[in-house]
């Protein structure tokens, strides 16, 4: 961390109840250029190296699933993305998700 970041008057855990209930008002607020969820989600796909559909879904751009949609066809056309499937346990239930990797 910086010198100059003073986090001196930060109030811990200020926001954690609101994180916790999945609000996402701040974010869904801002006005983002169209090409942005695609360059997240790219340089998300390029660090991770493995990007799930719930992923790219709760990016704070995507607000339809043709946005999802699109940015999953953008990711395997542009970066050579594969389309898996794997097996998530959310136990007492078993799902399937489509996962790209690179």
């Amino acid at each position: 961390m910086l010198d100059e970041y003073d986090f001196s008057k930060g109030i811990r855990g200020k926001y954690v109840k609101r994180l916790a209930a999945g609000s996402n008002k701040a974010m869904s607020s801002l006005p983002f250029k169209p090409g942005a969820g695609k360059l997240l989600a790219a340089c998300l796909l390029k660090v991770k190296r493995k990007l799930s559909y719930s992923q790219i879904e709760a990016l704070p751009m995507v607000r339809t699933q043709s946005d999802v949609e699109e940015i999953i066809e953008y990711l395997v056309r542009t970066m050579n993305a594969e389309k898996n499937v794997e097996k998530r346990a959310d136990y007492p239930i078993l799902r399937w998700e489509t996962i790209l990797t690179i």
